[in-house]
């Protein structure tokens, strides 16, 4: 099954209208959806049924908490003291444009620049596939450092951190803490 459930948390800040070019462009469907169990369930039945219409739309199952427009408020800070930067991501690599740095009137303020030396990029620790997991293209038990080096209790990769990650998920709830 090809398609996204989109953040509700952003969503409600942005506005699903920021999402519409993956559906027009990539042909892929996506909801919105929050983090309630019932939200995600909901979220994965309207997936399926665009799928089944073989129509991709971008749709909002998370309405108590955001709309097609978004926060006009929270917007015009945003776009007030940030502006587009390239950034790096996990299984991607660096996107043009996809992340946002502090814009030039606040450059007194960034750290970056403040700051003697580079930030080094963190690398996965060596046998961890977090990226290619975040993808999509492999699954969390592929990865060798998985339920053995690499638990909620002890994590080696950013999958593995948070509840939400999606190697913690698998081996809570997929089988990996047998």
């Amino acid at each position: 099954m090809d398609g996204l459930i989109l953040p509700g948390n952003v969503t409600a800040v942005i506005g699903a209208d920021a999402y519409r070019f993956i559906a027009a462009r990539h042909r892929l469907p996506g909801v919105v959806a929050g983090f309630e169990t019932s939200d995600i369930l909901r979220a994965v039945l309207m997936l399926l049924e665009m799928i089944a219409d073989g129509e991709p739309r971008i749709l909002n199952e998370y309405t108590r908490f955001s709309d097609d427009r978004g926060n006009a408020a929270a917007l015009a800070a945003v776009r007030e003291v940030f502006a587009p930067r390239d950034s790096v991501w996990r299984g991607l690599g660096t996107v043009p444009g996809s992340g946002l740095g502090l814009n030039e009137a606040y450059a007194a303020f960034d750290a970056g620049t403040l700051l003697d030396g580079e930030v080094p990029p963190v690398p996965d620790p060596p046998g961890c596939i977090c990226g290619d997991v975040i993808v999509g293209a492999r699954e969390p038990e592929e990865c060798t450092l998985f339920g053995g080096r690499c638990t909620p209790s002890r994590p080696a990769g950013a999958c593995m951190v948070s509840g939400e990650g999606a190697c913690a998920a698998h081996y809570l709830y997929g089988g990996g803490a047998a």
